[in-house]
């Protein structure tokens, strides 16, 4: 291939990487997954259904008061994190592994990747709902 076909080829690439995707697709993915377990083989669409499952949907402020909460919220959060940081004492904290398999069955490489995901599966085929805040939240990470 010439070299400025390659070029433009590539640039064609990087900017649909870069386009959003349709929310549609997400809520389709996110469904597909609560009900089998099953994260979409796109990165991008499994990390969008990932944070969609940790998250929740995100609900634009409806008013003064719900942008004050927001505001106190984030005031808390920078106010514990200098806290944390002034006192290196402190036990750092521990990400849920609920948090820590979904991260690996996106993010992960190899085996470790494969198995996460086939750990989400099995749990949806016995009965869990893996969206659930609920799911492993009893258990601690290794």
């Amino acid at each position: 291939m010439k070299r400025g076909l390659k070029e433009r080829v590539g640039r064609l690439s990087e900017s649909l990487a870069l386009r959003p995707i349709p929310p549609e697709l997400i809520d389709q993915a996110f469904e597909h997954f609560r009900e089998t377990g099953v994260l979409p083989e796109h990165q991008r669409v499994a990390h969008e259904v990932v944070l969609l499952t940790l998250n929740g949907r995100p609900e634009a402020p409806k008013g003064p008061e719900d942008v004050d909460a927001a505001y106190a919220t984030l005031r808390r959060l920078v106010q514990d994190w200098k806290a944390r940081k002034d006192n290196p004492a402190a036990e750092p904290p521990r990400i849920p592994l609920r948090e820590v398999l979904l991260n690996e069955a996106v993010h992960g490489t190899g085996a470790v990747h494969q198995a996460a995901r086939s750990v989400l599966q099995l749990e949806v085929q016995a009965g869990a709902d893996v969206t659930s805040n609920t799911f492993l939240a009893d258990r601690a990470p290794p």
